[in-house]
């Protein structure tokens, strides 16, 4: 449980430093620790809250950027979309799946990505993002985190520098915009206190759309880079 607390305490104390989070206090990780048990060993801090919100992307084509002398562009070197068959999920994972082959069209891997922005609607949602979009290796997410690699300034990919959604909250239909609007201010170097240094390149990790007892939860791996 400390290692989730570990994350919640990380993504809420980024989240006191966004001016755009919902949650503008960052509790400590003795009162994360204290809070109550959701479900174990998951507690309350453990849990994103519903929000409202807006965000919009504006996405044009190289030809359009080059006409109009658009300033620091940041491109999209990847992005795949796709999905599970609901308990399937613990045999063919279709996050490893995307992210492998996002990788693959863009010409990197997780070395060479600096900041990562992922659902973490639950902390054990980024723990497994550790491992699931390659980052560590599999068993491995508990060495990634208590190493400080996902943090800001860490030896390895910041994850959740804007908070999160354990710290920005979650406004369902907003989040994937507002994901990359942080991986975008991270690369332009406009991110302020959240800075992650050298940040050249950036991942994107949403989730939603699931068909209850049907389908898993629809999944987008996006890559940008300057």
């Amino acid at each position: 449980r400390v290692d989730f607390a570990t994350i919640a305490h990380k993504n809420r104390g980024y989240a006191a430093l966004n001016p755009n989070a919902r949650f503008q206090k960052a509790p400590s990780l003795e009162d994360i620790l204290a809070s109550p048990i959701i479900a174990t060993p998951i507690g309350k801090f453990d849990c994103c809250a519903n929000g409202d919100g807006a965000a919009a992307v504006v996405l044009a084509s190289e030809a359009f950027v080059a006409r109009v002398g658009a300033r620091h562009p940041v491109w999209v070197r990847a992005a795949e979309l796709g999905g599970g068959v609901l308990g399937y999920r613990l045999f063919d994972d279709p996050m490893m799946h995307l992210a492998r082959k996002a990788y693959e069209i863009a010409g990197l891997g997780p070395e060479d990505i600096q900041v990562v922005e992922c659902h973490d609607n639950f902390s054990i949602g980024e723990f497994e993002a550790y491992e699931r979009l390659g980052f560590c290796a599999h068993g491995e997410a508990h060495l990634y985190l208590r190493a400080g690699k996902s943090r800001i300034g860490g030896d390895g990919a910041a994850f959740n520098p804007s908070g999160g959604l354990l710290g920005r909250s979650h406004p369902a239909g907003a989040t994937g915009c507002v994901q990359i609007g942080s991986i975008v201010r991270q690369l332009r170097g406009e991110a302020g206190r959240l800075q992650h240094p050298r940040s050249r390149v950036g991942l994107v990790q949403t989730s939603g759309g699931g068909v209850m007892e049907l389908q898993s939860n629809a999944t987008a791996v996006m890559i940008f880079s300057l």
